[in-house]
């Protein structure tokens, strides 16, 4: 027999567990199938229902559903539900949720800390990893509804404060609707910021310094340049932060992981029959 896909048999489980619910006084039927009822309670736990998108992707949830408890129907009256193979791949997929549930409550879900010093260590370790193949500038942005807007921002703007707290000054003492977006202190690439205006403004600026209202599709821009690295440099420690936070961070839940299971060797007997280092070739 030709095992179902993996995915499929954690779907039947979450579909038999969570799709096959008994009435529930105010609630919302979004769909009957083989005797099964599919209620408003249930929507969240498989769709994102605060996105814009969240109508769309209901609909299809609403006829996955259906889809999987008709199928499912189906295959209760076959041979396929009594063989050892479907309960073999259902105590299986039991097993993984169960196990993925447990590591997301004792690894995933955990705060990991990174120090300053750490992060400083890690790139003065492995800087020549941060090569820059391309020239990239670290700017900080704001993008107003029109010129005069954007003008009166550049002029009043003052160097002693953060950018944020001085988009924050602005809006509150004029409006909100004259700034689109704004943020702070980030890296590109020639490729990654357009139009090309906006690159050739930041890299003519001078460490610190504000640009001149900037055009764009949708609205005009006020840069502000705080780091502009050549093709060839190694991208400086501001550059490499994220990733290398992301790094130490993946490195000690794999430590965070290791303590775990051994807690669980030292609580669990385990035997191993087995070793391929001392199996005949």
């Amino acid at each position: 027999m030709k095992k179902l896909s993996y995915i499929f048999i954690v779907t039947f489980i979450f579909c038999f567990s969570f799709g096959c619910s008994s009435d529930t006084k105010d609630e919302i039927v979004l769909a009957r199938a083989a005797g099964n009822k599919l209620t408003s309670s249930e929507v969240p736990f498989h769709v994102d229902t605060t996105s814009e998108q969240s109508r769309g992707k209901l609909n299809d949830f609403i006829n996955h559903w259906i889809n999987i408890s008709i199928l499912y129907e189906e295959a209760k009256g076959s041979h396929i539900t009594g063989s050892n193979d479907y309960k073999m791949m259902v105590e299986q997929a039991k097993r993984d949720i169960a196990v993925n549930m447990l590591l997301q409550e004792e690894i995933y879900n955990k705060e990991i800390s990174i120090s300053s010093a750490e992060i400083l260590n890690y790139y003065n370790r492995y800087k020549n990893e941060y090569l820059l193949t391309t020239d990239v500038v670290n700017i900080s942005y704001a993008l107003f509804v029109n010129e005069s807007a954007a003008l009166n921002f550049s002029q009043i703007i003052s160097k002693k404060n953060k950018w944020v707290t001085e988009i924050e000054n602005f809006i509150s003492s004029h409006a909100q609707e004259l700034v689109n977006a704004y943020e702070d202190s980030l890296f590109f690439k020639r490729s990654e910021l357009y139009p090309p205006d906006v690159w050739k403004a930041a890299t003519a600026l001078d460490i610190n310094e504000i640009s001149k209202p900037i055009r764009t599709f949708d609205g005009y821009m006020i840069v502000k340049l705080n780091s502009y690295q050549k093709a060839g440099e190694i991208g400086n420690l501001s550059y490499a932060r994220e990733d290398i936070i992301e790094r130490l961070t993946m490195d000690k839940k794999k430590e965070l992981y290791m303590k775990y299971l051994n807690t669980l060797y030292s609580k669990y007997r385990t035997e191993k029959y087995f070793d391929i280092s001392n199996s005949n070739e």
